[in-house]
């Protein structure tokens, strides 16, 4: 039987009174001192680890990336720790030790010891250190909680790597000293690969594309991306001309070359799209436009690749590469339209949101736009614009979040004036997502109740439907299950609420007709234009029009969240040798672009070491 999934450790479970007023007793540099310390001696023994019950509680959560398991996992429960930290210690050769002043000071003081009181309820210390393995160095954090026994132990640790030891990244101070009189011929013939092939193969040139393209330039690795498009940027410059960001800029800033200060805090898509192409250029990535793949075939002997690739419409190429990365989008780019019967009787204009461009060609006209996410928010919000009688036809729950409660919710890390990217991501991701689902439920619940009441109080007298996401998790439990289900505010829901957007909630639609769309209320909404904001598909479409049919089938399910709570498929063993999928917002590609890097770079050097993966856990291999 599975074990019961931990809960947070409040003081009321701890069976633990520490009242706020305390705080000033306790001296969490010690704690983290004395804990870390004994923590290290620990694991200076890999046959015996018996001590660490008296440094973890039962229920500790252990999330690991790649450090120790060079895979994506969250071993929940003393045991599975000890069983993974049995066969994994002596391999990697893994160790902890405390950081440095140096390290201190680059992290600007992010990672020393505090105490947190995230809920009246909860109290930890919290405090970063750093990891060691053979090949590869890193970073943790630990959380540590008053136990009724006394002493403090760790309900949650984190731990990750950064770089690889003998294969530092070309920045810096490690840039080449060189004056390249003759750049511009090489950077032709690089760009056209006239002298070598490619080690990896990138599918999409997004933003998620791009960042892995550039880490693994500065890595040493070489990298083309394969773009359908006749420019980059073009999978923003040709969407709907009212979109913008919904993050913040300081959430999404890229690797390398942070969004400049001088922008607004929700930069537009155009915006975003010349961007991209500027920065394709100036970290001199290779990117092919109006490039088509046609198939890809694995080589077992060679353990290879080869792509047969049209480039600008008629040059063909063969290409063989070790590494294929797929970043083609969310949900694989591939538009999902509902299958609605009687579409060829409708007189007036039907769009997936990723066809629509502008609400000024129908003014004074009624448009219907069928969903209720960012996209379904944003179409309607520019049909209201532009003079259009707009409703939108709302299936089931949306959550909605204000971005004055986003930024209360974020803002610790990503502002203004908040810690360094780099190290803001490492805090994000310490908190394993067995964990995080829990504490975003209170965080969501409290926002909706108190920052966000007024909105949801107006959208339920219109008629609209809000939820808070699976187990009341909010944006972050809807991104990672869904993709979906969520807007964040920037204007739609004031318009929802005062009538000017109107809302149908509820039921199925059954057909077209004529002059619009029935549903199975018997009503009929009547529309000259009728945008379908439905999201994408399933990420690996696309690659089992590419693939074999044997290297497809190999694949895992893409997206949402594995038993451990942990991201599937994405940005990790995918199923097949050599092959890798990469997707999801900004973040999510500045943080994870890096790791996928690093398990390439390391797997091309010959220092990647086994995968401790659920599989092999659970006895069924790797």
């Amino acid at each position: 039987m599975a074990a019961a999934p931990p809960v947070l450790p409040t003081l009321q479970v701890l069976n633990v009174s520490l009242p706020p007023e305390e705080d000033s007793k306790i001296s969490p540099e010690t704690i983290a001192s004395e804990w870390l310390g004994s923590f290290s001696q620990a694991l200076s023994n890999p046959k015996d680890l018996s001590s660490l019950e008296k440094l973890f509680l039962p229920s500790v959560v252990w999330k690991d990336v790649l450090a120790l398991t060079w895979d994506f996992r969250s071993l929940t429960g003393l045991p599975s720790v000890q069983t993974a930290l049995s066969a994994c210690l002596g391999p990697q050769k893994f160790s902890v030790r405390a950081l440095t002043a140096e390290e201190q000071e680059s992290a600007k003081g992010t990672y020393k010891p505090l105490i947190v009181r995230m809920f009246p309820d909860c109290a930890w210390i919290q405090f970063g250190f750093a990891v060691e393995t053979e090949h590869a160095a890193g970073v943790g954090v630990a959380r540590l909680v008053p136990t009724a026994e006394g002493p403090w132990k760790g309900f949650t640790v984190y731990t990750t790597l950064e770089k690889l030891k003998a294969f530092p990244e070309i920045i810096g101070a490690a840039r080449p000293m060189t004056h390249d009189v003759e750049w511009a011929e090489h950077r032709e013939r690089e760009l056209a690969f006239v002298d070598a092939q490619p080690d990896v193969v990138i599918i999409g040139g997004g933003h998620t594309g791009l960042e892995i393209a550039a880490r693994l330039k500065y890595l040493g690795v070489s990298a083309l991306i394969l773009e359908k498009n006749a420019r980059v940027g073009d999978n923003w410059r040709n969407r709907y001309d009212a979109l913008c960001l919904h993050d913040p800029v300081w959430f999404d800033h890229m690797a390398y070359i942070p969004f400049p200060t001088t922008w607004p805090v929700f930069p537009s898509a155009k915006k975003l799209a010349d961007w991209l192409e500027s920065y394709a250029n100036t970290l001199e990535l290779n990117v092919w436009t109006s490039a088509n793949t046609h198939s890809i075939i694995y080589d077992k002997k060679t353990q290879t690749w080869t792509l047969d690739v049209t480039r600008s419409g008629s040059e063909k190429r063969h290409l063989k590469s070790k590494f294929v990365i797929f970043a083609h989008g969310s949900g694989g780019g591939v538009p999902v339209t509902p299958n609605i019967k009687g579409k060829e009787v409708y007189e007036g204009k039907v769009y997936h949101s990723s066809e629509f461009k502008s609400g000024k060609d129908f003014k004074g006209k009624k448009a219907i736009v069928v969903g209720a996410g960012n996209s379904g928010h944003d179409i309607a919000q520019d049909f209201f614009r532009h003079g259009a009688d707009v409703t939108m036809f709302q299936r089931s729950e949306t959550y909605i979040l204000s971005t004055k409660a986003a930024f209360l919710m974020t803002g610790s890390l990503y502002s203004e004036n908040g810690p360094p990217t780099a190290i803001a991501d490492v805090m994000m991701a310490s908190t394993p997502g067995i964990i995080g689902a829990q504490i975003f439920a209170r965080v969501t619940g409290f926002m909706a109740s108190t920052v966000d009441k007024e909105i949801y109080d107006g959208l339920e007298k219109a008629g609209f439907k809000t939820g808070l996401g699976p187990g009341g998790g909010g944006l972050f439990a809807l991104y990672f299950t869904r993709g979906g289900g969520y807007y964040i505010d920037v204007g739609a829901s004031e318009l929802i609420a005062n009538g000017s957007i109107k809302v149908k909630h509820g039921g199925e639609i059954t057909s077209f007709t004529k002059n619009g769309l029935t549903f199975d209320d018997g009503k009929e909404l009547e529309a000259d234009v009728i945008v379908f904001a439905t999201g994408y598909g399933d990420s690996r479409q696309l690659a089992r029009e590419l693939l074999e049919p044997k290297v497809a089938d190999a694949l895992k399910p893409m997206w949402g969240p594995d038993e451990e709570g942990e991201l599937r498929g994405a940005w990790r063993y995918s199923g097949h040798q050599g092959l890798y999928f990469a997707q999801g917002n900004y973040s999510i590609a500045r943080t994870n672009s890096t790791l996928l890097a690093l398990q390439i770079k390391a797997e091309l050097e010959g220092v990647l070491g086994e995968r401790y993966t659920l599989e092999k856990q659970h006895g069924r291999g790797a």
